[in-house]
């Protein structure tokens, strides 16, 4: 009976060992949230104007992450990355958009409640509990550069600097072709006609593939 709680025990180790977190040089993991208008955004939508991008998680009643936010509106200012904040509250759409009116916020917002569908993946939830401020800067090619858990007073310089490395790093890139497997124009190993897909319908598809070939002019259609 020892022996084989023993064996439970380093089975469920070596299994938490394989479930990585996530760090710089991961690819980001992709999301389709609304904003406050009502409007669907993808991770790709966004990544399409080949720019480095800064994704920040917050919470109404999260005192730090407004200090964070207040940081990130001064560096949009005077940076060509685009930022995004994503609101994990249970609110309504009404209560979040007072909320940022109250405090001037007027950078981008997608809605999350509770986190339900980034939470996970992006390691905002630890044990069912919000873990934020949390921030990443993702390059355009959607890799990770940047981590940053909990607010830092410092965090607008260095997001100063690692921006400026990943739009260095971008221009350094060598040549590459990039290859897209379709069916019917819309870049996926098979085809969607549905429309709650965020690329499903012709006029989608044709649009996001469009969008793919003007970011990587060398390219190939499969």
């Amino acid at each position: 009976m020892k022996k084989v709680l023993i064996i439970a025990i380093a089975v469920f180790y070596l299994c938490n060992l394989c479930f990585a977190k996530l760090k710089p040089g991961d690819t980001v993991p992709g999301f389709i949230l609304y904003d406050t208008a009502g409007k669907k955004i993808s991770l790709t939508s966004i990544l399409v104007d080949n720019k480095p991008v800064v994704i920040s998680f917050f919470a109404t009643w999260c005192e730090p992450c407004l200090k964070e936010i207040t940081h990130l509106q001064s560096l949009q200012k005077n940076s060509d990355a685009k930022i995004y904040l994503i609101n994990i509250d249970s609110l309504s759409k009404e209560k979040i958009s007072a909320f940022l009116k109250k405090n001037n916020i007027t950078l981008p917002v997608l809605l999350d409640p509770d986190a339900k569908k980034t939470g996970d993946a992006y390691e905002v939830l630890k044990g069912g509990k919000a873990s934020i401020p949390k921030l990443f800067l993702v390059s355009s090619s959607g890799i990770i550069k940047y981590i940053s858990s909990g607010y830092d007073e410092n965090i607008e310089q260095m997001l100063y600097k690692k921006i400026a490395e990943t739009s260095a790093e971008s221009q350094k890139k060598p040549h590459e072709l990039t290859i897209f497997f379709t069916n019917s124009t819309n870049g996926f190993l098979e085809s969607c006609d549905c429309p709650s897909h965020p690329y499903g319908g012709l006029v989608r598809r044709a649009t996001y593939l469009k969008q793919q070939r003007q970011k990587y002019p060398n390219n190939l259609l499969i």
